[in-house]
């Protein structure tokens, strides 16, 4: 938002991050509110976005697929959902569509399942089977993007279960407890290693990963995260996931916390969680366990 009086007040253009601001204030427009498709502009980019139901809510998520921190905001992603998180107070607002903000994605599109932001600015986004690169904050394609698995030296059929870009500048690709690491110039892998090898102590089956402005790397595990510092290569925390590792200010009064588990039944009921994700993740949760005694 402006912090001072422009020399020219009309017409006032807002950046994505103004738009993300005045979401998290006041919440997101009504469906009936929203009409006929968005204007876009050369300088700037304006994005429409529909209320998701509160189908999901943050606090109550028991895994994540992706999560990113860009300047002073951590995005979540679970499934087709997204959150913006500031910061500053660790607030969030109603969770967004993915596709209100990746417009290019297939309407059937499963998951995001990592991404990260190049030295040159873009946008990098692991999505199913494909990779997109896009600008930042315009969201637009990079022109000869998206791209295959095979494409960047992955295996086609491989399942990419999390992407991280460390603080000493490297990039990896996490797929069948292989890691690949991306050269961010050409694009390609160049290297696989086994994931023991290039982060010890981090059991398999890893699901995300995320470099927070702490410095450490976070593995999740279903519903375990393991905080991993990458200089002494080994893992200094382990615990049950909740979103106040990351200290996100999540309802404690008693209306709240109702509420709360509310949306927690309701997302049970729309089959967010599945009866059969649970038991896979109970299962991978104490092997998680046993694994993180033994190192």
């Amino acid at each position: 938002m402006y912090a001072f009086v422009p020399s020219k007040i009309f017409p006032v253009r807002l950046s994505e991050a103004d738009f993300l601001a005045i979401q998290n204030l006041y919440g997101l427009r009504n469906k009936s509110e929203i009409a006929g498709p968005v204007m876009t502009t050369v300088a700037t980019t304006t994005i429409a976005t529909r209320d998701t139901g509160n189908s999901a809510d943050l606090c109550a998520l028991r895994r994540v697929d992706a999560v990113l921190v860009l300047e002073n905001r951590m995005y979540v992603a679970y499934r087709y959902y997204l959150w913006s998180v500031d910061l500053n107070g660790k607030s969030y607002g109603r969770s967004l569509l993915l596709t209100d903000y990746l417009r290019f994605l297939p309407d059937n599109f499963t998951r995001l399942a990592g991404a990260y932001r190049r030295f040159s600015g873009q946008l990098v986004l692991f999505v199913d089977d494909m990779i997109y690169m896009i600008e930042y904050p315009s969201f637009e394609l990079v022109p000869g993007w998206p791209r295959k698995l095979r494409d960047m030296n992955l295996p086609p059929n491989a399942k990419i279960n999390a992407v991280i870009n460390t603080n000493a500048g490297r990039t990896f690709a996490i797929y069948d407890e292989i890691v690949a690491e991306i050269d961010d110039c050409s694009m390609i892998a160049v290297r696989h290693n086994s994931l023991h090898a290039i982060f010890p102590g981090i059991p398999p089956a890893v699901t995300s990963v995320v470099r927070y402005i702490d410095g450490n790397l976070y593995f999740f595990v279903k519903r375990q995260f393991f905080k991993y510092n990458e200089f002494t290569r080994n893992v200094t925390i382990a615990g049950k996931f909740d979103s106040e590792i990351f200290g996100i200010v999540c309802p404690k009064d008693e209306s709240l916390e109702q509420l709360r588990v509310l949306l927690k039944k309701l997302a049970q009921m729309r089959n967010v969680f599945s009866s059969e994700d649970d038991l896979e993740e109970e299962r991978e949760e104490e092997e998680a366990r046993k694994f993180s005694h033994s190192v």
